[in-house]
């Protein structure tokens, strides 16, 4: 009966796949508030910019597609992004410029305050207002920045 026991002992410490990525992912995140100063002292922040850029490659987008996963995919994209979050405000602001494969140039900006949401493309010139999600979808989750609620 001891072995049995034992062999099921055995058995359930064993992790899965999952739960060995998040016990690692966890590390990393604790490592990193850690290395912030804790989260005391990240809960004191108002807002975080992160400005970005870099190569991508848009695999079956080029001028000869080629197969997904392949060591050497072609760098069709150079973007540069800017992103800022007001954690206490409840804003957040992106923007985005390209050239993307084959010469067009984009550039958009995005802003979302409360209820309100639009983005702006200056490459084609418009402005567009996004609307507020109906609650009545099924699935949606919307977090109400005003309430500090999702509904």
């Amino acid at each position: 009966m001891l072995t049995v026991i034992g062999f099921h002992s055995a058995v359930a410490q064993q992790k899965t796949t999952v739960q060995k990525s998040y016990l690692q992912a966890r590390d990393v995140l604790d490592a990193g508030v850690k290395a912030m100063g804790g989260i005391d002292e990240l809960q004191k922040l108002n807002d975080v910019t992160r400005e970005m850029s870099g190569v991508r490659s848009d695999e079956g987008q080029g001028a000869k597609p080629v197969w997904p996963r392949v060591a050497e995919p072609p760098a069709t994209n150079h973007p540069h992004l800017k992103s800022v979050r007001d954690i206490k405000g409840g804003r957040a602001y992106d923007e985005i410029e390209d050239v993307i494969f084959g010469g067009q140039p984009i550039k958009f900006r995005s802003a979302l305050a409360g209820n309100a949401a639009f983005s702006v493309s200056e490459t084609s010139k418009n402005i567009r207002v996004l609307p507020r999600p109906p609650s009545t979808m099924p699935g949606l989750l919307v977090f109400d920045v005003t309430r500090k609620a999702y509904y």
